[in-house]
């Protein structure tokens, strides 16, 4: 697997739906996904790398279990959108 995964990638699945439409935001939005070898299942990082505003740029998915489906939605608000004009 790459080191990043870009917008057009096939990205994992994670067992938790609320992760997936988490990662499918990320993803619509053109962030990054990493799979990384610690106890996390990934991390998204945005397109940037550079946080406007100070918003989040990096983001930490956690493997399934307890709480995961309030993490997901946590790290979904995170997630800036575009502004709308």
């Amino acid at each position: 697997m790459p080191d990043f995964l870009d917008s057009h990638s096939r990205w994992p699945k994670h067992p938790l739906k609320e992760w997936n439409q988490t990662l499918e935001l990320a993803r619509s939005l053109g962030w990054y996904f990493r799979k990384t070898s610690d106890h996390a299942f990934g991390h998204l990082y945005c397109r940037t790398g550079v946080p406007k505003g100070g918003a989040v740029c990096d983001i930490t998915i956690f493997p399934s279990g307890r709480g995961g489906e309030s993490a997901a939605r946590f790290a979904r608000r995170a997630i800036p959108l575009p502004a709308r004009t």
